[in-house]
């Protein structure tokens, strides 16, 4: 397992400096109080029974679908 992880750590980028946002970190633990399980939702929502389920999660968890976590001078997907 180990052997594993250190193969992994070069495939990832560094954890990005500073922390995290206070609001979104905030809103997660407020679902994890709560136990939502998001695996869950999606199974027992027959909203997302169709072929477009990608948009609809896309636009339900508010993700920015282009987004990067890579620093912007090295990789903009806005640009």
């Amino acid at each position: 397992k180990r052997a594993r992880t250190e193969k992994a750590q070069g495939l990832l980028p560094p954890e990005p400096p500073g922390e995290a946002d206070p609001e979104l970190t905030r809103r997660l633990m407020q679902f994890r109080e709560k136990g939502y399980n998001p695996t869950q939702h999606i199974r027992q929502n027959r909203e997302f029974a169709n072929p477009q389920i990608l948009q609809k999660i896309v636009d339900y968890f508010e993700i920015d679908d282009i987004g990067s976590c890579y620093p912007k001078h090295l990789f903009d997907p806005q640009a």
